[in-house]
């Protein structure tokens, strides 16, 4: 994953996650952002510290929609299963 500046096109993070492909990514306050994948697994990265990515896991399968609330506090996530986890 290649996080980039989307006026200049440059590289602002590059972390590893344990997954090839991104399905969703929201942006979260302070230079965060909550990514997830085809997995069950969610990572909120921090931007300015991308090498410290943060997962969190529990669902069943694939995570296809993800919120938060607007401070950042809460992370909604949905599946295929029909249920909403709330970390």
């Amino acid at each position: 994953l290649k996080v980039l500046d989307r006026y200049s096109g440059s590289e602002l993070a590059s972390p590893a996650l344990s997954y090839p492909y991104v399905n969703r990514v929201i942006a979260l306050p302070d230079d965060r952002v909550a990514v997830t994948s085809r997995d069950a697994v969610f990572e909120v990265l921090d931007l300015n510290n991308p090498a410290a990515a943060q997962p969190f896991r529990g669902r069943a399968g694939p995570i296809w929609q993800l919120s938060a609330s607007r401070d950042g506090k809460l992370i909604a996530a949905a599946g295929d299963e029909g249920a909403v986890y709330v970390w």
